[in-house]
């Protein structure tokens, strides 16, 4: 088709330069055939400057099949379209450079890990955007300034550096999908059209959002961890409230300078953020906060005139006001406690009625942390609800553990305690549909996120209750409850959600690996229900058993080998023994 490829594996290869290329349009096809000998290729890639200074090339279409364009591919091209297919993981930096006619709507699909710096530099004639994964290099679209429209989808994972800086034309509401962990400085500066902004997650850089004077909300969810200095400087037309979430650690300084037509502040962080020097427009405008006392003491905040306690709480993506009734908050509604969703209070309060609704299974144990107390018979006849009892080590002959049991006890009376970690089954479940659990308390507790704790001589398991989202768990290597199973994450992309426990492990002893003795990143984490009923333990030390001893093959009488569970007369070690 007189488009050069060069050879690049047994069975594939990459579109190569092609610098006097005739013009007109490109399809490049998911194989070709060598003329000389008549072998097919998978073309898997368009390689560095394949098509360099393209003139008179109208369009391009890639076949699905190629996951890679390389540096300069099309830089500076006549190109007026593009399509781009799943599969595609990368763009390299500068593809399509001052690639000037490109216009209409740009997809980037959700196989993409990464758009590399100035791959779409002024392309002003773009008119819409779609990104549906990948990183966003510095300046990618700087200087698209025909672009009206871009839609980030769950999968984008960071907006660079610039990234949209000087699309001065795009309009209406922007959402920052969760996934996004951080958006670079000025990504948005100066897109002064824009009206409304949604972050659901990950640090905000310098100036971000710097003079976008179009701005009247900003709304900013629990996940967002630091805003930086100017990142909404001078959005002066931002007015109402302005809601700071309980994951913000620290503001920048002059961050919201300039934003004069905010009328008050609420921050749902516990802990003070560390607040810089003229973050905010006026220090007279109403602080609510957490707690007073600690705010008050606080560099920065402490400078606001009226600090007042915060008596909103959040679930989810809504904010909810609570009233006083006989010295007590309430809420004059019923509320609907939704699985995963983020939950932040900094008081007590009572509803009309409590409804907590999940999709259970059957099959599996799952994790239970959840705000409120629940009475034996809320669950019974419905569920199984299971309380952590005790962990139990098993060590090989050198002393080290090689397994842990996780030993569980049913609660079969009582009511479970708010705000500590349980386990729940369900008897029957549609894994589609969302079962409802009427809570016969109505009394919400306040988002603490509590632990407890089992002790051996080497390690201390913690167990500790969220109410946000956790990212980064292969990180931090917590374990975490998945299928029934103890796991650790095998990626980065792996997150905990809300109203779960994950259990932490800390060495005690002096061989340490990354905070942990060596043999624990290889220890097997299992389950075992006892038979007997639970008992309220908050903190208790780890049974040991060596290894030799505890999973020893076990006869009946019959010669069949069974597990410790089975009840009888046994051959244990050469000797009859009675299991109970």
């Amino acid at each position: 088709g007189g488009i050069n490829y060069e050879v690049t594996g047994e069975n594939t290869v990459e579109v190569g330069n092609n610098v006097s290329w005739g013009g007109g349009s490109v399809v490049i096809p998911a194989t070709v055939t060598n003329p000389n000998d008549n072998k097919t290729y998978n073309v898997t890639g368009i390689g560095k400057e394949a098509f360099y200074r393209g003139y008179r090339m109208t369009s391009v279409t890639i076949s699905e099949g190629v996951t890679y364009i390389g540096e300069r591919a099309f830089w500076d091209a006549d190109l007026t379209s593009i399509s781009l297919p799943e599969g595609l993981t990368s763009i390299g930096s500068q593809a399509f450079y001052d690639c000037d006619n490109i216009n209409g709507e740009l997809v980037i699909p959700s196989t993409m890990k990464s758009i590399g710096a100035n791959v779409f530099y002024g392309c002003e004639k773009l008119t819409s955007v779609t990104i549906k994964g990948g990183s966003i290099g510095e300046k990618a679209f700087y200087w698209c300034e025909g672009l009206t429209s871009i839609s980030l989808q769950e999968g984008v994972t960071s907006i660079g550096t610039q990234a949209f800086d000087y699309c001065t034309y795009i309009e209406g509401e922007l959402v920052i999908p969760s996934t996004v962990k951080s958006i670079g400085a000025n990504a948005f500066d100066g897109c002064r059209k824009l009206t409304s902004v949604t972050i659901k997650g990950g640090s905000i850089g310098d100036n971000a959002f710097n003079w976008c004077r179009g701005l009247t909300t900003i709304s900013l969810q629990e996940g967002v961890t630091s805003i930086g200095s100017q990142a909404f400087y001078c959005c002066d037309n931002i007015n109402g409230e302005l809601l700071i979430p309980s994951t913000v650690k620290s503001i920048g300084a002059n961050a919201f300078d300039e934003c004069d037509e905010l009328t008050s502040i609420k921050v749902f962080a516990f802990v003070p953020p560390v607040l810089g020097q003229n973050a905010f427009d006026s220090y007279n405008i109403p602080l609510y906060v957490m707690d007073v006392e600690k705010y008050k003491e606080c560099d920065g905040w402490k400078d606001f005139q009226n600090i007042k306690l915060l008596t909103d709480f959040r679930l989810g993506d809504q904010m909810y006001s609570l009233g006083e009734k006989d010295s007590g908050r309430y809420l004059d509604q019923d509320l609907t406690f939704n699985d995963k969703d983020s939950y932040v209070s900094g008081l007590d309060f009572t509803v009309n009625k409590l409804t907590y609704s999940r999709t259970f299974t059957n099959k599996n144990w799952q994790a239970l942390y959840v705000p409120f107390a629940m009475s034996y018979d809320d669950w019974v006849g419905e569920f199984d609800v299971a309380a952590i009892n005790n962990f139990h080590e098993y060590t090989d002959d050198m002393g080290q553990t090689v397994k842990t049991e996780l030993e569980i006890r049913m609660v079969k009376s009582g009511t479970l305690k708010p705000n500590h970690p349980y386990l729940i089954k369900a008897h029957s479940a549609n894994a589609t549909k969302a079962q409802e659990i009427n809570i016969s308390s109505n009394k919400m507790y306040k988002s603490e996120e509590n632990s407890i704790v089992c002790s051996s001589v080497d390690r201390k398991y913690t167990f500790t209750g969220t109410y946000r989202d956790i990212t980064g768990m292969r990180t931090k290597d917590y374990i975490f409850l998945s299928d029934g199973s103890l796991c650790r994450a095998t990626n980065d992309g792996v997150r905990l959600s809300a109203q779960r426990w994950y259990l932490s492990i800390e060495s005690l002893g002096s061989q340490v690996d990354g905070g942990y003795t060596s043999d624990v990143k290889a220890m097997e984490f299992d389950i075992k229900l006892l038979d007997d009923e639970a008992t309220d333990i908050d903190e208790i030390t780890v049974t040991r058993t060596p290894l030799r001893n505890s999973v020893e093959a076990i006869y009946n009488l019959n010669g069949m080998r069974v597990n410790d569970s089975y009840k009888g007369i046994v051959i244990k070690n050469g000797k009859k023994v009675l299991q109970k």
